[in-house]
């Protein structure tokens, strides 16, 4: 029997659970389940078509918009899920991966019974491998593979992204095989581009054992004869001539067949006449104030030429001239290894000794110009370094198609790198739809910023009438001075952008949570999750003990493309290089000289700097 006590004790209980029912059945109770606690009205359906139209009509800016203040409005309709995974997909085809990461995660979160969950986990593993994250792009494919018995759609776009993310994962043999199974779903056209992917794959400096395990893995396909003629070009690189001229003979007709016959003919040629030893020349600033950066093109030049690391073939002996930071000197250096009979010559690498150089050059021995800035009529020089041009290009492209920014103000120094890179800037802005409106130069010694921000922004500016972006071509310490003063003087809101010179790992160290979100291009990066710059990284830390910059990337990858060629008119064979596949993000040349590459794009995002690799 219930005392009394106990009988009051449970009425109570009831009465509180009766009370609790209300709260237990709020959207609240919901919010992580995804059900539904709204019903689709006209006006709610309208609603949304209204910001699918916008995303349809290529109003990207407008779509995003409409979506955020659905999903505020409306967080548990049943149209919210659907909202939810457009707003990541919108994120992700403007390449910001972060937001598009954010949405679709919280996606998955309240809709797992969902039937978009497998568009979801696909979109999401997409954002994951385009920012460096293999691994959990790995594992939410591996995921995906259930579903495609049922959603046979899934499995070309599946395997394709198995297939790029075990590439950047260092797994060669893992990433042929998911490419392969691509094959077998893709149309004529998608085929061809799979095969590229392959050829690309293989064109790198792999172990001849991954190369022996193609070959028998996959006999009679193009993967095997390809296989084939890189193990040929691997044993020529050592001397080992007789072993490529056994791989090669009788392959000639199938090479021409399957399309590689232009490579077969040139490992023929080189194994009929043979390559010995490669003189070549090399003129940098290994005294003076300029040395460090002298030391560090060599470092990169040495392991690429096998001295240290590796070792390469054909052999190379160096010889290595000091300019000093003089013209004169470089005049003086190319004279000398013009007489000693080199092949090729690397560098200058400051601009105001390759200008004299290129004046004293005659124009049959080539120079591999390391120098930026500095450009003369020759017809045998060839520009590694980062041009101008092609850096504001990539970023306006980001800036403009990506971000949907089309207001831009200048902060420039008054420096002829500065003049030169507002005027580009300026030429270039109005072919992606955007307009300077406003610009402002400032001493190349300037820290006190105030008058020029007060100048362009006023005192409280409402900034969204004046500009939406920054651009400065500065160097990253100079720019650490000057945007905490845009928080001081209230200017807040705007897209930070700039050139190579942002690209130091102090960027953010100096500048803080001032940087947040800042977009800039660079040539390199030992954190790029590409297969080629991991391998250099590697082999770079074993040699000297520390990590590569631009520097010595640069060097790697001159002494690099001069042992891709035969030795025969090396002025001609260079202005051949196609697909080569450097850490620098190099490929080839114009005609002019000029390197054939697209920039890399870096951001910083939460404190990090993080590379933005293509497709956006």
């Amino acid at each position: 029997m219930w005392s009394r006590r106990g009988r009051s004790l449970l009425l109570l209980f009831f009465l509180l659970f009766l009370l609790a029912l209300p709260r237990l059945s709020s959207p609240q109770a919901f919010k992580e389940t995804g059900e539904s606690q709204e019903e689709i009205t006209p006006a709610l359906r309208e609603e949304f078509r209204e910001a699918e139209e916008a995303y349809r009509e290529g109003e990207e800016e407008r779509a995003l918009i409409l979506l955020k203040g659905f999903l505020k409005d409306h967080p548990f309709s049943p149209l919210s899920d659907d909202a939810l995974l457009l707003l990541g997909r919108i994120y992700q085809e403007r390449g910001e991966h972060e937001e598009a990461i954010s949405s679709l995660s919280s996606f998955l979160r309240r809709y797992p019974s969902s039937p978009k969950l497998p568009e979801a986990k696909l979109a999401l593993a997409k954002s994951y491998l385009a920012t460096g994250r293999e691994g959990l792009a790995l594992g939410m494919a591996h995921e995906l593979l259930p579903f495609c018995k049922e959603r046979p759609e899934l499995q070309l776009p599946l395997f394709l992204l198995l297939g790029e993310a075990y590439d950047r994962a260092g797994e060669p043999l893992l990433a042929i095989s998911w490419y392969q199974k691509a094959l077998e779903f893709a149309s004529f056209e998608e085929r061809a581009s799979i095969k590229e992917r392959m050829i690309a794959l293989l064109d790198r400096e792999l172990d001849p054992g991954v190369y022996w395990e193609v070959e028998t893995t996959y006999p009679n396909t193009f993967l095997s004869l390809y296989s084939r003629l890189k193990l040929a070009e691997i044993y020529l690189r050592r001397g080992e001539q007789k072993k490529a001229e056994l791989i090669l003979k009788g392959m000639k007709e199938e090479a021409e067949r399957e399309g590689f016959q232009d490579f077969y003919a040139d490992l023929w040629s080189r194994v009929k006449k043979g390559r010995g030893e490669v003189l070549l020349g090399c003129i940098l600033p290994l005294s003076g104030r300029f040395r460090s950066l002298g030391e560090k093109v060599l470092r990169g030049i040495l392991l690429g030429a096998g001295i240290f690391g590796p070792p390469s073939y054909p052999h190379v002996k160096l010889l290595i001239r000091d300019s000093g930071g003089s013209g004169e000197k470089g005049r003086e250096a190319y004279r000398a290894l013009r007489k000693e009979g080199v092949e090729a010559i690397i560098g200058p690498l400051l601009p105001q000794v390759a200008v004299a150089v290129l004046e004293e050059a005659e124009g049959d021995l080539p120079l591999l110009v390391l120098a930026p800035q500095a450009r003369v009529e020759e017809k045998c020089a060839f520009y590694l370094a980062l041009d101008l041009r092609s850096q504001i290009e990539e970023l306006l492209e980001y800036a403009c198609d990506r971000l949907g920014k089309t207001r831009f103000v200048i902060f420039y120094p008054n420096t002829p790198y500065g003049r030169e890179s507002q005027r580009i800037f300026e030429e270039l802005v109005p072919a992606y739809g955007g307009e300077v409106v406003a610009k402002a130069t400032y001493g190349k010694d300037q820290t006190d910023f105030g008058d020029l921000i007060k100048g362009v922004f006023g005192k409280a500016s409402s900034l969204g009438a004046v500009a939406d972006a920054l651009f400065v071509p500065d160097d990253y310490r100079r720019v650490c001075l000057l945007v905490p003063q845009l928080r001081f003087h209230e200017v807040e809101g705007l897209q930070l952008l700039g050139l190579s010179g942002w690209n130091s790992p102090r960027l953010t160290e100096l500048c803080g949570r001032y940087a947040e979100g800042a977009v800039f291009t660079g040539g390199f990066s030992p954190d790029l999750p590409l297969p080629q710059v991991r391998n250099f990284k590697v082999a770079y830390e074993e040699a000297f003990g520390s990590s590569p910059s631009f520097l010595e990337a640069l060097g790697y990858d001159a002494v690099r493309m001069i042992l891709k060629v035969p030795e025969d008119d090396l002025c001609f064979e260079l202005l051949t290089i196609r697909d080569f596949q450097g850490v620098t993000g190099i490929e080839g040349f114009l005609t002019t000289g000029e390197a054939v590459r697209r920039p890399y794009l870096f951001q910083v995002s939460d404190g990090k700097i993080h590379p933005l690799l293509p497709p956006f």
